[in-house]
């Protein structure tokens, strides 16, 4: 099974922002609904545009607010903070997997140790 949250259907231009008549809502739909740790990467992107209105996440789809005459170059952005969740999502993953690993081998050793002293035990 994959992690990785992508773009999935078209691209669609949902309405212009009603208080800000330059500006273009366009909707991204996603592959899946995308769990609290992606969206949290999402919001924080390593590298970003300032002059790029903040994307959101809203169930299966990114919302944006996009100027008209420059969605096309600036939806690019999008597109790399969609990428740079993934991989900030993938080492959260890992990091899970390494402490539950962790954990798992704790509860192992103390579970050997237990016995042990429970063969001790046996014979008084």
């Amino acid at each position: 099974m994959s992690n990785r949250i992508e773009r999935s259907g078209k691209i669609k231009v949902i309405g212009i922002d009603r208080e800000h008549p330059g500006l273009v809502i366009v909707e991204i739909p996603l592959n899946v609904q995308p769990p609290s740790e992606w969206i949290e990467c999402f919001r924080h992107p390593s590298t970003w545009n300032p002059s790029i209105h903040r994307p959101s996440v809203n169930g299966r789809s990114i919302i944006w607010r996009a100027v008209k005459e420059s969605v096309d170059k600036d939806i690019q952005w999008i597109f790399r903070y969609i990428e740079q969740a993934n991989a900030c999502y993938e080492r959260i993953l890992k990091e899970k997997e390494k402490e539950r690993e962790r954990v798992e081998r704790e509860e192992s050793a103390q579970k050997s140790e237990l016995e042990e002293i429970e063969k001790k035990l046996e014979n008084l």
